[in-house]
């Protein structure tokens, strides 16, 4: 049976080596990393607070403390992180649609956001989640699009604020088969109401502007696949 103990605001899973459907499991659906450190007969999986709930309480793949229920769970990863609801529920809403949510820190975010297999596919979509305190200012929206057009990708700006509002009702838990952009959700834990939105930017160089093209709304980020290297062929040794 696998076990997993907190370490600071990460969550260290030893998955014994008889029990690979979990590990493919958490490996597939690109949960934490792997660590080197090996102990004997078992291997190691480093998950962020996030990736753990998840697996946890919503897919059920790794088991819940003893005495611990999704509620008492939710408020001890928000002692260690106060930010915890806000990023867990940006995280829930895309492995929701379909998405591999995978940390963004390379890029100044709190995600990104892959089609499929990082082996294959290239991120498609920066998420940032801001803080309830205020909204992003302009040089952090400048300096995300700059990046994300070097990199072809599209800025999600994201907000979560709780509500109480009797009339709204909550997004199904449920994931999609095929990864899909929805912008607005509302979602419930712990009795809690949580509304999520979602604002598409991207960098938009007026020097390059096509003057035959007939609209300029929004489009969908395209895909990227990742080329594969071919291998040089190993040159001859002359006898």
């Amino acid at each position: 049976m696998a076990l997993w103990q907190r370490h600071d605001a990460t969550v260290v899973v030893v998955i014994p080596d008889a029990d690979e459907a979990l590990w493919t499991a958490l490996e597939g659906g690109t949960y934490g990393a792997a660590v080197s450190e090996y102990d004997q007969g078992a291997r190691k999986r480093v998950l962020s607070l996030c990736e753990a709930y998840y697996a946890i309480v919503i897919e059920e793949l790794l088991p819940m403390p003893v005495h611990a229920t999704p509620a008492t769970l939710w408020e001890e990863f928000c002692t260690i992180l106060p930010s915890f609801p806000r990023f867990f529920v940006v995280y829930h809403h895309f492995r929701r649609l379909g998405w591999l949510v995978r940390p963004g820190l390379n890029y100044g975010a709190q995600f990104v956001l892959y089609r499929g297999n990082a082996d294959t596919y290239h991120s498609e979509y920066i998420v940032y989640v801001q803080t309830e305190a205020s909204s992003a200012s302009w040089h952090v929206v400048q300096a995300l699009t700059r990046l994300a057009e070097d990199v072809k990708k599209t800025v999600l700006m994201c907000q979560v604020h709780e509500t109480n509002d009797g009339q709204r009702s909550a997004n199904e838990h449920s994931a999609v088969d095929e990864p899909t952009l929805q912008l607005c959700a509302v979602y419930t834990f712990n009795g809690r109401m949580f509304v999520v939105d979602a604002v598409p930017i991207r960098f938009w160089d007026t020097a390059t502007v096509d003057q035959d093209r007939v609209s300029y709304a929004f489009e969908s980020q395209p895909m990227i696949l990742k080329s594969r290297s071919k291998k040089k062929p190993k040159a001859k040794t002359k006898a």
